[in-house]
């Protein structure tokens, strides 16, 4: 995420871990909103801390216009958050093709094959317009 940052102007003022839980995710948002209360915009990399960011972004009833939350995954709380308005958005992940690829991935290394070091699976964007697709 960061590296797609590069060259914009943008100030990141935390980088807090999470855990991928909920509870976290609301906790280091609470913080992030209240040590910044003019925070442009929130990502989380994993659904469930998104779904908490979400939360505690409609607690502090900061219009869904004033902030850009993006998670990833599309997963956990998610779905409500992008039907709410409160996130803009989220990346799937292809769980079933991961799969796919890392068993054969597995059988080329046993078969003593060249397997690469990064084995892309796939991403997609997910916003309310589309998210029926994923589900």
């Amino acid at each position: 995420m960061l590296d797609g940052l590069d060259g914009l102007a943008v100030n990141v003022v935390g980088r807090n871990g999470t855990n991928c839980t909920e509870e976290l995710g609301i906790s280091v948002a609470e913080d992030l909103l209240t040590a910044n209360p003019d925070l442009k915009a929130i990502y989380a990399a994993c659904g469930p801390p998104a779904a908490g960011a979400a939360r505690a972004i409609k607690n502090a009833g900061i219009a869904s216009d004033k902030i850009v939350l993006v998670g990833f995954d599309f997963c956990c709380g998610e779905e409500e958050a992008l039907t709410a308005g409160i996130e803009d958005a989220t990346v799937a992940q292809f769980p079933a093709k991961m799969a796919e690829l890392g068993v054969d991935a597995l059988v080329r290394a046993i078969a003593g094959e060249d397997v690469p070091k990064l084995i892309d699976s796939g991403a997609a964007l997910v916003t309310v317009q589309n998210m029926a697709d994923f589900k």
